[in-house]
């Protein structure tokens, strides 16, 4: 310590202007940052704009000019706080355009505008039209299923489950599933395993570097379903055994927040509870979509996600998993600027 104190003496000034321009710099990057999980309920007006968008559009005042424009919007069509609304991020994607005139994508909301309104049209009287890929899918289900079932890789799951989630625990999940689908015991086996990744671990020959997941408690079996069967998608028996068998994990965790965040960010002509829940039934992967980069500014992406090697800036949010805009025209029967999705 007394070695040390003479030395920090000597130093003192240069050491305390290095903490204090680390410490401004640490404020000045947390003022500036911006988290990759972005929250799709803010409207696009409402995004920061990136340093790149104020020097390629010659304006040190984009974020001004951003207000001004928000401001200039038909006063007959009031902006309501956290509601995505096309007519917002249109402003977004047309200082896109202009700065990216390369990026123009052949499909997008204004461009789909038409088909989107028709769609709904048809989705609000029961659209009972069974689409090539809807029939296709259902028919590959039914083929998996039914060698699931024949091969014996549900008896391996339960039995690998028994071993290592414990007795009982499998048969009390396949219960509560089973009193929300008619009963349907095999049904239920099939459900869990695809759900919670059993199914593939076994056919996999149970690898030691993958796990499958363990099973939540049995009441959000019960909560889950009992949501969905009674909330506002007020699914039937069929209904819900052919969404449980597409894509269960969605409805098994947690689905009335999937629900109002799928619904909060869909093509507004989608949003009406009516046609949501028949788009839903037609295309029970629909409630997993809760992200939807056409309502984003593509000028925030360089700054949350950064650019590609070569300097471009990325096509989309990086969320495609999970965003309408991938799934959109392929619920029409369109391509995706010109690719079959």
């Amino acid at each position: 310590m007394a070695v040390l104190l003479p030395c920090f003496q000597k130093h003192r000034l240069k050491i305390f202007v290095r903490g204090s321009t680390s410490i401004l710099c640490a404020i000045a990057l947390l003022r500036n940052c911006s988290f990759v999980d972005l929250s799709p309920q803010r409207p696009a007006a409402l995004i920061f704009h990136s340093s790149r968008a104020a020097i390629d559009c010659k304006r040190l005042d984009c974020e001004a000019a951003a207000a001004a424009a928000a401001a200039e919007a038909d006063p007959e069509e009031p902006e309501e706080p956290g509601v995505l609304k096309w007519s917002v991020a249109k402003k977004c994607q047309a200082r896109w355009k202009s700065i990216c005139p390369c990026c123009i994508d052949s499909t997008t909301l204004e461009t789909m505008q038409p088909q989107l309104e028709a769609f709904a049209e048809h989705l609000k009287i029961g659209y009972s039209d069974m689409s090539p890929a809807v029939r296709k899918r259902k028919e590959k289900e039914a083929e998996e299923a039914l060698a699931a079932i024949s091969s014996g890789v549900l008896r391996k799951a339960r039995e690998a489950s028994i071993k290592i989630l414990g007795d009982g625990v499998w048969d009390a999940a396949v219960a509560a599933i089973a009193t929300y689908n008619g009963g349907d015991h095999i049904h239920a086996h099939l459900v869990l395993a695809n759900a919670y990744g059993w199914k593939a671990w076994i056919e996999m020959n149970q690898p030691v570097y993958l796990d499958p997941k363990p099973l939540p408690p049995v009441e959000q079996f019960h909560n889950s379903l009992r949501w969905l069967r009674e909330g506002p998608l007020a699914m039937t028996e069929e209904e819900l055994k052919s969404a449980l068998v597409a894509r269960p994990l969605p409805y098994l965790t947690n689905p009335a927040k999937k629900y109002k965040s799928a619904r909060s960010c869909a093509p507004e002509q989608w949003r009406d509870p009516k046609i949501f829940r028949e788009l839903v039934r037609r295309e029970p992967k629909v409630l997993a979509l809760t992200w939807n980069c056409c309502y984003t500014d593509p000028l925030e992406r360089d700054r949350v996600l950064g650019v590609l090697s070569s300097g471009e800036s990325l096509h989309c949010d990086g969320e495609c998993t999970k965003c309408w805009r991938a799934v959109t025209p392929g619920l029409m029967n369109l391509a995706l600027d010109g690719i079959g999705v």
